[in-house]
């Protein structure tokens, strides 16, 4: 399993307890991420969310996760190739 992988299935763990503390259907979900700018979004979806299988749009992960009363953030790690980090110690000006 890949990290992208564990990564979706604890987001869907998350969105399943915190929907379940909701006390709302996947429907229900559905219906309130729309709300909070998802466009149209389906039961399945949700399913697919709390499953650790979604591939559809982060817009509306995003959507669900605020509905829910979370945010998503991201680091984007960027590792430099080789003749950058040679450039960088260069010390012919």
């Amino acid at each position: 399993m890949t990290n992208h992988d564990q990564y979706l299935r604890e987001i869907g763990i998350l969105i399943r307890r915190l929907r379940a503390e909701k006390g709302w259907t996947q429907a229900q979900l559905a219906r309130e991420a729309a709300k909070h700018g998802a466009p149209v979004i389906h039961r399945q979806e949700i399913s697919q969310m709390e499953n650790g299988q979604f591939l559809g749009s982060l817009r509306k992960l995003q959507a669900v996760l605020r509905s829910l009363r979370y945010t998503l953030t991201a680091t984007v790690v960027y590792k430099p190739q080789l003749d950058e980090l040679e450039a960088l110690f260069d010390d012919e000006d």
